[in-house]
């Protein structure tokens, strides 16, 4: 994703994703990458699961 000096926003897909993680009976709906951290954070709202919150290492520092 990049993000150019006028505010556009451009995402380009990798030919190959890699799998950064699963999350069994769980779907993620927000991802954002903390300030100066390596961490992103991970939440999901499911109507029969509750909602949840939790971090992974998945950003550039």
């Amino acid at each position: 994703m990049t993000v150019s000096a006028a505010g556009r926003v451009r995402v380009t897909l990798a030919a190959s994703p890699a799998v950064l993680g699963t999350f069994p009976q769980y779907k993620t709906e927000g991802v954002e990458c903390l300030p100066g951290s390596a961490d992103a954070l991970l939440g999901s709202d499911d109507e029969n699961l509750g909602g949840y919150l939790r971090t992974m290492p998945f950003c550039g520092a």
